[in-house]
């Protein structure tokens, strides 16, 4: 059972290993949170499932489930022997609801963290799985041999200790996030849906060409903004951008508002 609209490799991947997916979309009414009561009532009385994915904040639309919300979903799968995989590989930028400290106590609990997003390391290929030590095991059993160069893993172990880089990025993020949420909720003819990650969805309150077109222009000024087409759950309406540097926002905030006056 995946929450979506989710990032996409999460369905593929279990397509592969010849697994049946079932989807559990969060409303766009609801601005996209998670209806905690709703999965949990799932989990305990519908379709028996055997791991529950889900990204905390979710990816691509940036919503964050409290940690209160979180623990009662882990209650409800530990209850049905459900394992409980929950992607936090934006939760750098907010640790307010990581579940990484309730691993220990748990027997379903999986918690994923990269290093791609908050450290910049992409190229890199390094990330971390936190759970309970039979599922360590079986992952091991099953991993590609030799699945991190020394490094990344010296990056890794650099990157995480740097704690003048952490605060920096966390002031900037407080910050730039700010900025874009004030700046982008005021352009008309797009609607902002709330975000703890380092980017922002919106939806262009028109057709998918506003976005067709939107992506074209601003490519011509060597920006680029994800199209959300192919996420369950979104349409062609639907695109996601990143908070950067202030210049490099100025840049994209000025683009959208030429772009949709142009469009008129």
């Amino acid at each position: 059972l995946i929450v979506e609209p989710a990032f996409g490799e999460y369905r593929k991947s279990l397509e592969l290993a010849g697994c049946e997916v079932l989807s559990f979309l969060c409303d766009e009414n609801n601005g996209f949170r998670l209806n905690t009561n709703a999965l949990v009532e799932w989990i305990r009385t519908g379709s028996s499932v055997d791991i529950l994915y889900m990204a905390n904040p979710a990816n691509p639309t940036g919503v964050l489930t409290p940690l209160d919300e979180m623990e009662e979903i882990l209650k409800a799968c530990e209850e049905r022997g459900v394992i409980f995989v929950v992607d936090e590989a934006f939760c750098d930028f907010t640790e307010d609801a990581s579940v990484k400290s309730l691993v220990q106590g748990s027997n379903s609990l999986v918690v994923f963290r990269s290093m791609t997003k908050f450290f910049s390391l992409a190229g890199l290929r390094l990330g971390a799985m936190l759970a309970p030590e039979k599922l360590v095991d079986s992952v091991i059993d099953e991993r590609v041999p030799w699945s991190i160069n020394s490094l990344a893993l010296a990056f890794g172990i650099g990157s995480l200790a740097d704690s003048d880089y952490i605060k920096e990025v966390r002031a900037w993020f407080t910050e730039e996030s700010a900025f874009m949420k004030s700046e982008l909720s005021s352009i008309d003819g797009l609607t902002l849906f709330s975000s703890s990650a380092n980017f922002f969805m919106l939806k262009a309150n028109g057709t998918a060409d506003v976005v067709v077109k939107l992506s074209e222009r601003l490519l011509e000024e060597k920006i680029l903004i994800r199209g959300l087409s192919e996420f369950t759950g979104l349409g062609g309406e639907f695109f996601r951008v990143a908070v950067k540097k202030r210049a490099d926002n100025v840049r994209l905030l000025d683009g959208i508002k030429a772009t949709l006056k142009e469009s008129q």
